[in-house]
């Protein structure tokens, strides 16, 4: 009985939540028909050119055998530094590489194929999904002023969140891998990488254009409300970390603003855990992901504000 209220509770709550919504749109066209242009154009000129050819490529990747041979190479290491199995090696190097969400759909992959454990996934979606270095090094640091500076709060973000999932419990000894006998099979893998990158593609655009208008409302609101800047950061970065980086980067205050550019990122907004959820729906747990990006977005701002404090020549 108490779960099927609690059902009808969710349902009733995601209807009143559509209708307001709809009502929303509706009535402020003003400020929702600007935001999805907006939104739409972003990701024409920006996340389609950044992120459709990583995926591609690391269905490729993933495709002729490659994280079979991080794990053989540098599985080791890997795991007695995070205590998980050497194949999330593979998963962790594109997500430095490729960020957040394609490391994080890398595990998921991995996890469908066996290669992991249930557990084991829903502690290296954290690990594996941090921003990319395209967004924080090009991105923010464009925004703050510097790549350089841009640089310096990636650096703090992926030590941040590498100690976070390194000291977090659950970590075991995991027996080192070995390559497959057998070789994959390469047979139309191009084919497959394309046509399979374009679903999760179309699921990332669609993600940043809906919550778009969100966060249009969020700062409308709160600039009639007259909050201070850093509340319209802290609300805006809470559901969407671009526009959440966008404000934080405008502070006036240098330090200010690199912290709370590394807290956003840190966090990565609901946006970016939508995209994971969508792919987690029915396989894998994202509590642990939402606990370690919380602590991961505390951590990287303290960090950051050190390092602005003290070093920053740039």
């Amino acid at each position: 009985m108490e779960k099927t209220a609690a059902l009808k509770y969710r349902a009733a709550l995601y209807a009143a939540c559509a209708a307001a919504g709809a009502v929303f749109l509706l009535a402020r066209r003003d400020i929702c028909v600007p935001a999805i242009g907006g939104a739409l154009s972003l990701c024409v000129r920006v996340l389609v050119p950044s992120l459709f050819p990583m995926f591609c490529l690391n269905a490729v990747l993933c495709g002729a055998g490659a994280p079979e041979t991080a794990a053989a190479s540098a599985g080791r290491l890997f795991s007695r530094i995070f205590g998980a199995p050497p194949q999330i090696c593979a998963p962790y190097l594109v997500g430095l590489a490729a960020g957040a969400p394609v490391g994080a759909w890398t595990v998921i992959d991995l996890y469908e194929r066996g290669e992991c454990t249930k557990d084991e996934a829903e502690r290296a979606l954290a690990l594996c999904s941090n921003p990319g270095p395209a967004f924080v090094i090009g991105g923010v640091g464009a925004m703050l002023g510097d790549v350089r500076r841009g640089a310096l709060v990636y650096a703090a973000l992926t030590v941040c969140s590498a100690a976070v999932c390194a000291f977090s419990p659950g970590r075991r000894r995991c027996p080192p891998s070995r390559l497959p006998q057998v070789p994959p099979d390469t047979r139309g893998l191009f084919a497959r990488a394309v046509a399979g990158s374009a679903a999760p593609m179309l699921t990332v655009c669609a993600f940043v254009v809906f919550f778009a208008p969100v966060c249009a409302a969020v700062r409308a609101a709160l600039e009639a409300a007259g909050a201070p800047p850093a509340a319209a950061v802290a609300v805006t970065g809470f559901f969407e970390m671009t526009h959440g980086t966008a404000l934080a980067a405008a502070l006036p205050s240098r330090t200010a603003a690199a912290s709370l550019c590394a807290a956003v990122c840190g966090w990565s907004g609901i946006c970016v855990a939508a995209q994971i959820s969508s792919r987690c729906a029915g396989l894998l747990s994202t509590r642990r992901y939402f606990l370690s990006r919380a602590v991961t977005a505390l951590l990287s701002t303290a960090l950051t504000a050190a390092i602005f404090a003290f070093f920053d020549p740039y």
